[in-house]
């Protein structure tokens, strides 16, 4: 029998046969494959290793007077019938029972992502920056590098500028995607190949979630944040990327 979850298998040995019996090896019979019911035709096989039919469709030769069918249940219950023909055989079935089950447990498919790395932070100051300004990576007088899970502190009231860098998976770069700021700090603008796509209005620490259109290459990240209450700013967790599309969430 096959448990009805749609993944349980069982492969079903076809033979062809004498009045007697016996397999008739020298058999090379074309037989057709049905199945009718909770199960289907999943693939076969015959051992011939020089064999190039293909593995899966309705008919197989066999090899020797053998041959093998994959049978795999579909989710249900019921009887599964399995039928094997061939010009000038007669025809022969057998019926699977195909029983009721308990799903396995699972969780739900998680979204494909990727973490924005490599984030950049430049000293705080009390005017807001230029979020366009051009700063080499190789100058360690002006950038410091930060790691997200980790919000600098700087005093209340003043600017800091935050950049990286990255470049989307193809999918991504053709159909757009998600940019998900797990937790900022401080108010915020953000920044996307040299134009403002969002702004973070309230100082608390929260969840930011925007559309990353399509684009090609390498795009840049660019947050201006400016700190209140406790002076923390930045990146409280990973900054993520992935395929899926919201609208613009913040607080």
């Amino acid at each position: 029998w096959l448990a009805g979850d749609g993944r349980d298998a069982l492969p079903v040995t076809v033979s062809v046969v004498d009045a007697a019996g016996r397999v008739v090896p020298r058999s090379a019979n074309l037989i057709t494959f049905t199945v009718s019911g909770p199960a289907e035709n999943i693939g076969h096989g015959n051992g011939n290793h020089n064999s190039h039919e293909p593995e899966h469709g309705p008919q197989r030769q066999v090899f020797h007077g053998l041959a093998q069918l994959i049978v795999r249940s579909k989710p249900g219950s019921g009887p599964a019938l399995i039928r094997a023909e061939s010009p000038g055989l007669k025809t022969s079935e057998t019926t699977l029972d195909v029983r009721t089950v308990s799903l396995s447990p699972a969780v739900s498919a998680a979204e494909p992502s990727f973490a924005v790395t490599g984030w950049r932070f430049a000293p705080p100051q009390p005017a807001k920056p230029d979020a366009n300004v051009t700063m080499s990576d190789a100058d360690m007088n002006t950038w410091s590098a930060v790691s997200p899970g980790s919000p600098q502190k700087i005093p209340d009231g003043q600017w800091a500028l935050y950049r990286s860098s990255f470049t989307p998976w193809k999918g991504i770069s053709e159909r757009g995607g998600q940019v998900s700021f797990g937790s900022l700090f401080g108010r915020a603008e953000v920044w996307l190949d040299g134009t403002k796509i969002a702004e973070k209005t309230d100082a608390a620490p929260a969840e930011l979630r925007l559309d990353l259109p399509p684009g090609q290459g390498r795009r840049v990240l660019t947050l201006l944040v400016q700190a209140d209450n406790d002076g923390r700013t930045g990146l409280g967790a990973a900054v993520l990327i992935t395929a899926e599309k919201t609208s613009a969430t913040s607080r």
